[in-house]
């Protein structure tokens, strides 16, 4: 990857990133309260899927 200016190390920033600005936007729409534990049926709020379409754009 050297050879077209960029490493392996700045990839692995880019995907770092892009993780942060994800969970930054998501976790602003996230529920208080208790978190789900193993077989709690699944729910997603109005404001999580809000959230997750702002990250289409």
């Amino acid at each position: 990857m050297d050879r077209i200016g960029y490493g392996l190390g700045d990839a692995v920033e880019l995907v770092l990133r892009r993780i942060s600005h994800v969970v930054g936007t998501l976790a602003s729409a996230w529920p208080n309260g208790p978190q789900a534990t193993l077989g709690d049926e699944p729910r997603i709020t109005e404001a999580e899927i809000e959230a997750a379409r702002r990250l289409r754009g």
